[in-house]
């Protein structure tokens, strides 16, 4: 039989065991916005509990964000655009690096609300350059849809872009992607060409899209590929002459730029790369 002083030793052993448990028990969790380790029993604006980081620390975008700016209207009212500098960037709400090294953009809700990559060039046609990326694409905005892809130019009087990749459709199942040219780049001209032909797309389907500058006759080359259904699509256009005044301001964006208003777009990359062919 115990004395009173072996069980005052067994009780405080067994305060000693609980304490220890329960200390285990409280996992680190990672702090979205800047990266640092805090704990469960701190207040945090995230839910998730695997290793989240800054998509330029991944080698399948860090050359290519290098080159860009990430421009949103996120944290803003209206559709004003944010730029911020990608390098050790993370936005918990709306551009990290996931569990599963994807980089995940995602627009605000509302018509012309967005989160992009800018790339920071000014380009000539007729250049070896082109943008290729790889990515789940997820919660399209109804009717008008998306644009997931541009040429855009900075000239001075350039309104809208020259050429886009857009996902659009009325049905919540069955959408399709395709692009189309803006034959000026006056904002009140609404002359466009658009390509021929498109791709089926349902939610969540897996996507590779290209943009590439030929080299000679001022000549814009665009691909899109479904991997999950094996649908393809390619257009070549030319550049009007109407574009002549722009040519050398020519730049590479990629994104969610919502032309509908009832969904946030959401981008998940497995790569993307600007380069030369």
């Amino acid at each position: 039989m115990k004395t009173p002083k072996n069980v005052h030793g067994a009780l405080l052993g067994m305060v000693c065991l609980l304490n220890a448990l329960t200390s285990c028990k409280k996992q680190d969790t990672i702090n979205l916005q800047n990266g640092s380790v805090i704990n469960n029993s701190e207040k945090s604006t995230t839910s998730v509990t695997s290793t989240i980081g800054a998509p330029s620390s991944n080698v399948n975008f860090s050359n290519a964000l290098s080159q860009c700016k990430l421009q949103s209207s996120y944290e803003n009212s209206g559709t004003s655009t944010t730029d911020y500098n990608t390098n050790g960037l993370v936005k918990s709400d709306y551009f990290y690096l996931s569990s599963t090294n994807k980089m995940v953009l995602i627009s605000p809700l509302g018509a012309s609300e967005r989160t992009e990559l800018r790339q920071n060039a000014d380009m000539s046609l007729n250049t070896s350059q082109r943008m290729r990326f790889d990515a789940v694409i997820e919660n399209i905005p109804s009717g008008s849809g998306v644009t997931i892809a541009q040429v855009h130019n900075d000239y001075s009087a350039v309104e809208k872009p020259l050429i886009r990749v857009y996902i659009s459709g009325t049905s919540s199942t069955s959408k399709t992607i395709t692009s189309k040219m803006s034959n000026t780049y006056e904002k009140d001209d609404t002359s466009y060409t658009s390509g021929s032909g498109s791709v089926s797309f349902s939610n969540g389907q897996r996507v590779y899209v290209r943009l590439q500058f030929q080299t000679s006759g001022k000549k814009i080359a665009v691909y899109v590929e479904n991997k999950d259904n094996g649908q393809v699509y390619s257009q070549t256009y030319t550049v009007p002459s109407a574009w002549n005044n722009a040519d050398g301001n020519y730049y590479f964006k990629t994104g969610a730029y919502n032309q509908g208003s009832d969904q946030k777009a959401k981008l998940s990359y497995n790569s993307l790369y600007i380069d030369q062919p």
